[in-house]
């Protein structure tokens, strides 16, 4: 739907639901033509940029940390040398 490939969308939407009444295939219809318009206005920034707002700043500051310190750390030498020489 995003592509404006609505004929398409409504078929496949059709073949899925074949086995319910027409009534209910248009209502799903226009609840995804709903949602997708949605969608269009209120997001208009992308998700990575998204991540970088001064909502997020905290978790991806400790996140970026812990991945970190954990290559720091030198764990994951020790934890395939494991499997490589069993004991």
């Amino acid at each position: 739907m995003k592509r404006e490939r609505y004929e398409e969308a409504h078929a496949v939407l059709q073949y899925l639901h074949a086995h319910r009444s027409e009534e209910f295939i248009e209502t799903e219809w226009t609840e995804i033509q709903a949602q997708v318009r949605f969608e269009a206005r209120n997001n208009n920034k992308s998700a990575l940029r998204r991540l970088f707002t001064r909502k997020y700043a905290r978790r991806m500051l400790i996140g970026t940390l812990i991945i970190n310190i954990a290559k720091l750390s030198g764990s994951n030498i020790i934890q395939v040398s494991r499997t490589i020489y069993p004991c």
